[in-house]
């Protein structure tokens, strides 16, 4: 009942988003390149079950080059069956030649979750709740070094404003870092490569970004760690509208890390099917494809799979331990040109599953 219910939201949206991404079509300007979007936003998730509010969004070209990709700046405001508040911007900024790349992403959040302690194998029924308040940003600023070659670095802020929990509990058990909330903020380099034919919806190229981020007191950190993230994907055209995409992805901490800044899998993007941090610890590694096709004008499906774990330290990785990722899902475009998509995904995990209504591709 569940899937048909989500699936019958689902149909009546894209019904809605006919008419509305139709009258936004013919109000892009073709000399300036700019399309605005402004529509109610409906998601679902593990964490959220059903959340509503507004999306808009602005997708424009800098410069007269039709070559370069198009930027977009992208904010919403979205309140939750579980009481959830998320105020959301994000965007991407390709100046002239690609030159120049600017994103960002930042987040308030009043957040009631879930807390299962640390690590790869802890039990359902360790399950607390908690809630969190807490301010997020993290921003990218690159320049080309060769060809599609980008250097640059990555600041990463995590205020996490309050956090309340039941005392007595795993948090005060496990004396986890951060459970009095505090303040992570750190800067560091990255190099990417970055050749996708599309920001929203790649049919071909490679994206791969290397970075290492340091938490410090100079920074404004309550907290001393570091955090080292890889994430490289590829996208290959299958024939047709036809498309293979891999994700390789990893991200690993040390030092005195808060549990808010710890690396975890699940989520709408990494390891569907999990609940989101539902496996959390330092490290966190996950492989994940999805094969997407074309089904008929703007609907499109896909099949997708992973396999991710988390670990206390490095060595502690293991085929035993590998946690699967298995599922399928509805794509229809809200923005042709832009193959900008709103997606329903149904997902299993090992004695664990999610229904996902969402925007923009997992990876």
């Amino acid at each position: 009942m569940r899937f048909i219910k989500t699936f019958f939201l689902f149909f009546l949206l894209t019904q809605s988003l006919i008419a509305i991404s139709s009258a936004q079509d013919s109000t892009i300007a073709p000399r300036k390149k700019r399309a605005f979007l402004v529509l109610p936003l409906v998601i679902n998730t593990p964490e959220t079950k059903f959340g509503g509010g507004a999306l808009g969004t602005v997708i424009f070209k800098i410069g007269k080059d039709t070559s370069v990709r198009s930027s977009n700046v992208q904010s919403f405001i979205i309140y939750t069956q579980r009481k959830q508040i998320v105020v959301e911007s994000g965007g991407g900024l390709f100046f002239k030649k690609e030159n120049y790349i600017v994103k960002w992403f930042g987040t308030y959040s009043y957040f009631p979750d879930r807390f299962y302690g640390l690590g790869n194998n802890t039990p359902k029924s360790n399950m607390e709740t908690y809630t969190y308040r807490q301010i997020y940003l993290t921003s990218q600023y690159m320049r080309k070094i060769y060809k599609k070659l980008y250097g640059g670095f990555d600041y990463e802020l995590q205020d996490v404003i309050s956090l309340d929990y039941e005392p007595g509990g795993l948090f005060d058990q496990e004396n986890i870092l951060g459970r009095n909330g505090g303040t992570g903020s750190g800067l560091g380099p990255l190099i990417a490569w970055d050749n996708r034919n599309n920001a929203f919806y790649p049919t071909k190229g490679a994206y791969l970004q290397v970075s290492y981020v340091l938490f410090r007191n100079i920074f404004g950190s309550n907290f001393k760690f570091q955090t080292n993230f890889f994430d490289f994907r590829k996208f290959i055209k299958l024939g047709g509208q036809n498309v293979l995409a891999l994700q390789l992805f990893s991200q690993i901490t040390s030092g005195d890390v808060p549990v808010r800044n710890l690396s975890y899998i699940g989520g709408p993007f990494i390891m569907r099917g999990y609940y989101l941090g539902r496996y959390r610890d330092n490290n966190a590694i996950a492989i994940q494809s999805e094969y997407r096709m074309r089904v008929w004008r703007r609907f499109g499906a896909v099949a997708f799979a992973g396999l991710g774990e988390v670990s206390q330290q490095l060595k502690d990785y293991s085929i035993n331990g590998l946690k699967y990722s298995l599922g399928a899902g509805i794509r229809f475009a809200i923005v042709p040109k832009e193959s900008i998509n709103l997606r329903v995904d149904f997902a299993i995990g090992k004695n664990s599953s999610g229904f996902y209504l969402y925007l923009t591709e997992a990876f």
